[in-house]
Order: C-alpha cells, then structure tokens, then sequence
C-alpha cells in the first residue's frame, strides 16, 4: 500500500509540473509575438551598431522610455514615447509633476 501511495504522490507531483510548463510555454510564447518597444529597438540598434558614442535610452521593464535620459552626465525628463520634457542639465533633474 505504501508503495502505491507513494506512486500516485509522484504522479500528482509529475502531472502538477507538467501543467505548470504547459501553462510557461503559452504566456512566453505570447510574449515572444508582441513587437518589441521603441524604446528597445533603439537600444538594439545602438548595441548592434557598436556605436560608444550614441545615446542609449534607459528602458522601464514595460518598454517605455525611462522618465530620466541621460548622456555623457547630462539628463533631462522623458515621456513614455522618448519625447523631452525638460532641457538638458548637468546631473539628474527633477521630474516631478511632469506627464508621462
């Protein structure tokens, strides 16, 4: 009796482990088919270029421009899209009360 027991315990664990890469697999694969932000094509195609000298944006995990840029220590605020709030300045501005 404990041997099947123990069976059955393996096979709930086995099945429980399936079910959780089958569930892995479909969200990485709907994330594999949006196209990537603009932000990280920019950032793609400066790393590709091998350019040290072009800016780099500062991304957000979800792909947005970062709400500070900045290059060669001078930083100004950034909406979503990348666009300039602000001139840029030695050092980290302040951004609040800008919109995103």
């Amino acid at each position: 009796k404990s041997t099947l027991s123990w069976l059955n315990i393996k096979r709930v664990r086995t099945m429980k482990l399936f079910c959780v890469l089958v569930v892995f697999s479909v969200i990485a694969a709907s994330l594999a088919s949006f196209p990537p932000s603009a932000c990280r094509l920019q950032r793609k195609m400066v790393t590709d270029a091998g350019d040290k000298t072009a800016f780099m944006p500062r991304c957000t995990r979800e792909g947005d421009y970062a709400e500070i840029q900045c290059r060669q220590g001078w930083c100004w605020c950034a909406n979503k899209a990348g666009e300039m709030l602000t001139k840029s300045q030695k050092g980290k501005p302040n951004c609040a009360g800008l919109p995103r």
